[in-house]
């Protein structure tokens, strides 16, 4: 199946369960001051897991059947480029984009996780999802690229998140 960023959904959960199963294929876990950040790209997504003391947090950007009910934000980009959400001492926005060189770029010479995968058609360039990452004492930014190579561009879905430990 080729996916395409229309199916994708930006999912916020405060639960310790993701009501999904995902297929985790390469992880980083960051313990920064008091908190704990695992990324993970899923596919041609990703997940992330926020922990500071009792608090959980769920980021999931993916083409996965997760209830907005689930989530305390749910959101598809069937009819939206761009979103913006902000709870509490998190925030996130996403937007999609068509694909260029520095956009690609993007990440690259930071600390990160990536995964390249077939390109659908046999071309290239390949479809890639990246995480990267960077905190000091008051807070934990993660920020993602995810391409996918369609019949006559590419489109790259980029977010940015932000956990404020402290204020």
């Amino acid at each position: 199946m080729i996916q395409n960023p229309s199916d994708l959904m930006l999912g916020v959960m405060s639960s310790t369960d993701v009501p999904a199963r995902l297929n985790v294929l390469r992880s980083h876990t960051l313990v920064a001051t008091e908190i704990r950040v695992e990324m993970r790209i899923i596919g041609e997504s990703h997940w992330v897991t926020l922990q500071h003391g009792d608090r959980v947090l769920h980021e999931v950007l993916a083409c996965v059947p997760i209830a907005p009910s689930a989530c305390i934000f749910h959101h598809t980009f069937r009819t939206v480029q761009e979103l913006s959400y902000g709870h509490q001492r998190y925030a996130v926005q996403a937007m999609l984009a068509p694909m260029t060189e520095q956009l690609a770029a993007r990440g690259s010479d930071k600390p990160s996780i990536e995964v390249a995968f077939p390109h659908p058609f046999g071309g290239t360039p390949l479809p890639v999802t990246r995480i990267w990452w960077h905190s000091d004492h008051t807070q934990m930014r993660w920020w993602t690229i995810h391409t996918y190579p369609l019949h006559d561009e590419t489109v790259a879905v980029l977010s940015a998140s932000r956990y404020v430990v402290s204020r």
